[in-house]
């Protein structure tokens, strides 16, 4: 595996349609807002827009635009822990999805190539399902967890079937992998990036809820010793890539 990828991850178009998914799926959040079902639960199509990036874009894009539509429950439901659960959602989904397609079987016809977007669509939520459940056990509301979680794996399935329809229009198809496609292709410097942004969405949003008082203060102390390990880890990712940055000078 090369240090970096074949294609530079992001380029004009790329930051402008991830920017534009975050945007519509931030505008599917707050529609949302209109279908309650349940309590602090309501039908949300947010993920419409990580779906199409994660697939047409990758893992890292996907990532991103997970976490650009997470900002908007978060604030709704006061829970920041949302941003970094939907950030997974879009790296599962892109990473199962390309990995499937590097799988000879997955581009033989139409009908693999649909049968990867249902898989990964699907298995590419159980992540921020998982998550979601801790998260939710930790603020003391999993009592909702009845309504959340069928009402989640209801949008999912919804949403992955959108996506089947709309990757099966090749015009459609191409227009997204033009603006997108081929950032796939990335080596372990994009993915050390991949992990810089997570960690940082994680210590972000932990350190929000320490200050916000969120948590009982036994609760804080034990967040402020996650937030100084992940501190530690983001620290040793960001010296790796310092020193390569420094030796690929230094050859250059």
């Amino acid at each position: 595996m090369s240090l970096t990828g074949d294609k530079k991850l992001l380029s004009t178009k790329a930051i402008a349609f991830v920017a534009m998914m975050g945007a519509l799926g931030s505008l599917f959040a707050i529609l949302s807002t209109y279908f309650v079902i349940g309590p602090n639960t309501a039908l949300d199509f947010a993920h419409i827009g990580t779906y199409i990036v994660a697939i047409g874009g990758g893992a890292i894009l996907g990532a991103i635009t997970g976490a650009i539509v997470g900002i908007v429950p978060s604030f709704r439901f006061a829970n920041p822990a949302l941003i970094p659960g939907k950030l997974l959602t879009g790296f599962t989904v892109g990473f199962l999805y390309h990995s499937l397609k590097k799988i000879e079987f997955f581009n033989k016809n139409r009908k693999t190539e649909t049968l990867a977007i249902v898989i990964a669509g699907t298995v590419g939520y159980i992540p921020e399902m998982i998550f979601t459940i801790v998260d939710l056990k930790i603020i003391g509301l999993d009592f909702i967890l009845p309504f959340v979680i069928p009402k989640a794996w209801l949008e999912i399935g919804i949403i992955t079937a959108l996506m089947v329809i709309i990757f099966n229009y090749q015009v459609i198809k191409d227009a997204i992998y033009n603006l997108v496609g081929d950032r796939t292709k990335v080596g372990i410097m994009e993915y050390l990036a991949s992990g810089i942004v997570f960690l940082g969405t994680f210590i972000f949003t932990i350190i929000v809820i320490i200050l916000t008082g969120y948590f009982p203060e036994p609760a804080n102390n034990v967040l402020f010793t996650y937030v100084m390990i992940v501190c530690l880890i983001l620290m040793i990712i960001l010296v790796v890539v310092s020193l390569y940055l420094h030796y690929r000078r230094k050859e250059s």
